[in-house]
């Protein structure tokens, strides 16, 4: 399941197969069921792989980012709305998470429909040190219209 060149700890690669017999056993019991998770949540907002994980304050969140960046996952998608995965992975608190999208070229000058940057969320959230790294890493980009 997981490629060689991610540098992923033991604990990491455990993880991810864990996760991956976990994921093929939900599924299995979706294929037999009729209903699907849209006919359940018809508001949900649909995420992908790396604005779900970045979120996420557990051990292994960075192995899954890893694994979905190195499986080519744009680590500055969103549907439309601004909020990428470097916007909840700030707004969250997950600073191994900002470091990870930061040094795999997470753009810090999207903002969000609303007009909040990475920082902006971070900040609203009391995570001075994510909105100060989000920030750090901005002098070397050049600003995008």
């Amino acid at each position: 399941m997981t490629d060689r060149n991610l540098d992923l700890t033991a604990q990491e690669n455990s993880a991810l197969e864990q996760d991956k017999l976990t994921m093929g056993l939900v599924k299995e019991a979706n294929a037999s069921q009729p209903v699907t998770i849209a006919s359940i949540f018809p508001d949900a907002i649909p995420m992908s792989t790396l604005q779900y994980w970045s979120a996420i304050q557990r051990s292994d969140a960075l192995a899954h980012l890893k694994q979905a960046i190195a499986a080519g996952d744009n680590v500055n998608e969103h549907n439309g709305d601004g909020y990428t995965a470097l916007h909840s992975a700030a707004e969250n608190g997950c600073t191994g998470n900002v470091k990870l999208l930061l040094g795999n070229g997470a753009d810090t000058t999207i903002r969000t429909s609303s007009g909040k940057s990475a920082a902006d969320l971070a900040r609203q959230q009391g995570y001075e040190m994510i909105a100060t790294l989000r920030e750090t890493a901005a002098i070397s980009q050049p600003e995008r219209r």
